[in-house]
């Protein structure tokens, strides 16, 4: 059986972004899939787990096996990517690949329309093609990390079916990402539907105050967002919660405030999913990536209708 290693050294989000890719490569290949993510690279409630990329990918049947490298190669350098491929040589030397991809998109792939999104960025240097029958992410949250989160629940004697609970991240290791308490007010119509309880993950100083229940930052990733899972609204900076949250078809309203993030990170088939913009330059990207889906998308159907007639 022929081995395959994928570089990926990218964010948690990221990984969620590509599973479409990885899926479509194995199903591609048949071979055995192995994995090389990033270890230690996400504050974000990652908890006391120095794998939290290899955490929310490691259930997944078409990833064979996954190989965490150090955390300081997220940089986009040459020094950092002739690390890697030491990394991947060592890796080579005990496994013994067939091939070896190295997975490098960074912030500038804004080319054409196939190539500016991460998940089709993926599948192009994969070598795959991706119909948009293909694009659901997937994210690896097991029974135990759901039990966990409903433990969660019951400690504080909130019932999730029955209350209206809010899940709010609006931080993260990208400062221009970062959501204000305006942002917040914003996105959401507070005296329209106002929620019951208010759970905020990753803020320092919570937007609502002593409203807000923090989350416990020393939980695995896995359970805190299987809390998030539990909660009927969500309020969502681009990161790990908002690619989660939608690889579960779970409606939300996310922000985006950098003007870099929309391209690599609209939605494909999200449910449920709301864009609040903070600025015009950033809605522009926002159309101009939107667009760029819509005509993949349609390119792909002209050709399913032709393939019929």
């Amino acid at each position: 059986m022929k081995k395959t290693l994928i570089v990926y050294p990218h964010g948690l989000g990221d990984c969620i972004v590509g599973t479409p890719a990885f899926r479509k490569y194995k199903l591609a290949h048949r071979g055995e899939l192995h994995i090389s993510v990033l270890k230690d690279n996400a504050k974000i409630s990652s908890g006391e787990s120095p794998t939290p990329c290899k955490d929310i990918l490691e259930g997944l049947t078409y990833i064979d096996k996954i190989h965490p490298i150090h955390s300081h190669l997220w940089a986009h350098d040459r020094a950092n990517w002739d690390t890697m491929h030491e990394e991947a040589q060592k890796l080579h030397e005990n496994f013994k690949f067939d091939k070896i991809h190295f997975i490098k998109h960074g912030r500038t792939c804004k080319t054409d329309h196939f190539a500016i999104h991460k998940m089709l960025r993926t599948a192009y240097e994969l070598k795959v093609i991706l119909n948009p029958d293909d694009v659901e992410t997937d994210v690896w949250i097991s029974p135990m990390d759901f039990k966990l989160a409903q433990d969660w629940f019951n400690k504080r004697k909130i019932n999730p079916e029955t209350s209206t609970c809010m899940f709010i991240h609006g931080k993260t290791n990208d400062r221009p990402k970062d959501l204000t308490r305006d942002h917040i007010e914003k996105m959401w119509d507070w005296r329209k539907d106002e929620p019951t309880f208010i759970i905020e993950c990753d803020s320092p100083k919570p937007y609502f105050g002593d409203r807000s229940i923090k989350l416990d930052l020393k939980l695995p990733i896995r359970v805190n967002l299987a809390i998030m899972m539990y909660c009927k609204h969500a309020l969502l900076v681009d990161s790990v919660f908002m690619h989660a949250r939608g690889a579960y078809t779970l409606p939300m309203v996310a922000g985006f405030v950098a003007k870099n993030p929309p391209f690599q990170a609209v939605p494909i088939h999200y449910s449920g999913f709301k864009v609040f913009i903070t600025d015009t330059e950033c809605r522009l990207d926002y159309m101009e990536a939107l667009t760029g889906f819509m005509t993949w998308r349609a390119s792909h159907e002209g050709s399913k209708r032709r393939k019929r007639l």
